[in-house]
């Protein structure tokens, strides 16, 4: 029996245990470790259509018969408003879709789930894990309250890193704090709003029971106080009846992802801000990645160091992608003249015409064609060119045949 453990039971920890046990056969068992003690950072989330797809692998879970349990409601895409004079639309390619929904209802409706449906294939193991450590290549030695536990793999959805030494801090993203105000009144709309306003941007998530609506500024350019007065001009509320949860955080990403027996997931792997859910597709993607390498290399008896390093590549280029959207998003400002936009736009639009990358891309995007599985290609892929048009940067339209 192959045993891959997976720490960490936040969202991603639960889409990573969904995804191995719907994905991989009876040969692997897979182990939730956790410490019921740590508390997870939930606010009402936003996913994209793989998420539905995992959780419906391997927790059985079906929007049209188990949204209550998640307090859940459909997404079908992202509304922007104020980032131009007219709101628009981004929608899921027909058939998709994603949710939106309470991650403090997931764990215990997948583990109730992932013991129904799997039986001795999926295991529990509570406590703090102390220390993580890769044994020559062969195993992973998990120490958990004292007690040495060995895995043939571990997936690593921790959290947040307790220093950043092995990370990348990220300068050109714009945002690093949110303020948090939850509403009681139940959420009617089927998009995640993103909502540009004075000193960022705000999302608005509908949920079954309440909406919540984050509003996303960079702290080293705007106060606090700046962002409660605005916030209690939007909701026409006094600062006491917003009763704000207050979130600071870093965007980062991890040098290394996976060495062939640890794989970094979640915030462990990098934290990107919350704009269009992007991380989730990232974390979907490091879950197959992990997948392939293990059902490969269990099938050939044997570690695959190059494979190893594409994983890591494939990863690195994926977040560096990421990146390259959210600046690309931000460089054309918004309907507000204030210094957090006049600042963004100027950040951004250097930090694209800085990136090789960006210069690649644009110098390739008015090819009426390019090779399957190309960044051009893929560029083309999931309304860029939609996007593209709606925020009136016109780096993907064709040029006329007559010049």
């Amino acid at each position: 029996m192959i045993k891959i453990g997976v720490i960490g039971t936040g969202t991603v920890g639960i889409l990573a245990i969904s995804h191995l046990l719907g994905y991989l056969n009876n040969d692997f068992k897979v182990v939730s470790i956790h410490d019921p003690n740590t508390k997870i950072l939930g606010v009402g989330e936003s996913s994209q259509p793989a998420f539905l797809s995992s959780l419906y692998k391997g927790a059985n879970f079906k929007i049209t018969e188990d949204a209550h349990e998640l307090d859940a409601t459909i997404k079908l895409g992202g509304k922007w408003i104020d980032w131009r004079e007219n709101p628009f639309t981004m929608t899921f390619l027909p058939p998709s879709m994603g949710m939106h929904f309470n991650n403090f209802k997931l764990k215990e409706f997948c583990f109730k789930r992932f013991k129904e449906i799997w039986g001795e294939k999926f295991e529990i193991i509570e406590g703090k894990v102390l220390e993580l450590k890769n044994i020559n290549d062969s195993a992973v030695s998990v120490n958990i309250d004292q007690k040495i536990h060995i895995f043939d793999y571990i997936m690593d959805c921790r959290g947040f890193p307790e220093d950043y030494s092995d990370y990348n801090i990220l300068d050109s993203i714009p945002v690093n704090h949110a303020l948090i105000y939850n509403n009681s009144t139940p959420g009617n709309w089927n998009t995640t709003i993103n909502q540009a306003v004075k000193h960022g941007w705000m999302f608005h998530i509908p949920l079954q029971s309440r909406n919540a609506s984050g509003y996303l500024y960079n702290d080293s350019i705007t106060s606090k106080k700046e962002v409660v007065d605005d916030m209690c001009k939007i909701f026409r509320l006094d600062e006491n009846a917003l009763n704000l949860k207050e979130f600071s955080f870093k965007n980062y990403r991890a040098k290394t992802y996976f060495d062939g027996r640890i794989m970094l997931n979640g915030n462990r792997a990098l934290f990107y801000e919350p704009i269009e859910a992007l991380s989730n597709y990232m974390y979907d993607s490091i879950n197959r990645n992990f997948f392939d390498y293990i059902t490969i290399t269990e099938n050939n008896k044997t570690p695959n160091k190059f494979m190893i390093s594409t994983i890591n590549e494939n990863i690195s280029n994926l977040a560096t992608d990421t990146e390259i959207f959210i600046n690309f998003a931000y460089h054309g400002g918004s309907t507000h003249n204030t210094k957090f936009w006049n600042i963004t736009k100027d950040k951004c639009s250097l930090f694209l015409n800085q990136s090789l990358k960006w210069k690649n891309i644009k110098n390739e995007i008015s090819k009426s064609s390019a090779n399957p599985g190309s960044i051009i290609a893929q560029w083309h892929i999931g309304h860029w060119k939609e996007w593209d048009e709606n925020l009136g940067y016109n780096y993907f339209k064709q040029p006329s045949k007559n010049g």
